[in-house]
């Protein structure tokens, strides 16, 4: 989902328009994050000297990933009455802590439901987000409390 529709396949690509909205609804809300040129050990060693393979370093990014970009922007294509009935995400970790991140950001509330197993830290840090947390088992279990609570999911 990039600008409020599904992809219907993953052979689907996102359109520029789709490109720039994503960028627009980010602008300001997160880090630009560096990018560094690998160039040691398995790089060195598997490539031709040609080859270049570039990271970006997501870690320094406001909750630690890559996955803040995403939680972000699906948040904020959504609409002001999808808003006020919040965000629901199944995660161990650090999608869980976008998902919060997001909420808290946007003022509007999340519920993150993750397995009881996932790291009490990360666990610490949704609640202390402001996310309501819900522990399950196991993640079959919290798609599936999540589809009970919610009867419009999409969850797989």
């Amino acid at each position: 989902m990039l600008d409020g529709t599904t992809v219907s396949s993953a052979l689907d690509y996102p359109t520029l328009s789709q490109i720039r909205g994503a960028a627009e609804r980010l602008a300001g809300k997160i880090l630009e994050t560096p990018v560094w040129r690998w160039q040691t050990g398995i790089i060195e060693e598997s490539f031709d000297a040609s080859t270049e393979v570039w990271l970006k370093l997501e870690l320094f990014q406001r909750t630690g990933t890559f996955k803040l970009r995403g939680a972000l922007n699906c948040a904020e294509a959504l609409d002001a009455a999808a808003r006020r009935h919040g965000v629901v995400a199944v995660s161990a970790g650090n999608h869980a802590i976008a998902v919060a991140y997001t909420a808290k950001l946007l003022g509007i509330s999340a519920k993150v439901v993750m397995p009881q197993h996932a790291s009490p830290a990360r666990i610490a840090v949704c609640k202390e987000l402001g996310a309501d947390v819900i522990l399950v088992p196991d993640v079959h279990q919290a798609f599936t409390r999540v589809r009970q609570s919610n009867p419009m999911s999409r969850a797989p």
